[in-house]
């Protein structure tokens, strides 16, 4: 079977930005999963986070693209 590579690329919308995640977001993700209201709601992560593994999660995401395995999309709000 051929693997067809997705394109990472940014999709715009009037409110927001999605864009593919680097390893760049890796602190701010870590930051927001150390706050116990997100961390509590999120069943298959620990808490508190561990900052080194929060960043090998974020350096294989370009990989798993490429791969085909994950298409993991980061969020800016663009604000009106």
């Amino acid at each position: 079977m051929r693997h067809v590579v997705v394109p990472r690329r940014v999709l715009p919308t009037e409110r927001l930005v999605l864009r593919p995640t680097s390893l760049a977001d890796a602190h701010r993700a870590f930051d927001i999963r150390s706050d116990w209201d997100v961390g509590r709601m999120l069943r298959l992560a620990s808490f508190p986070p561990d900052a080194e593994e929060t960043q090998r999660w974020f350096d294989g995401h370009e990989r798993e693209w490429l791969q085909g395995q994950a298409y993991r999309f980061a969020i800016e709000f663009q604000g009106k």
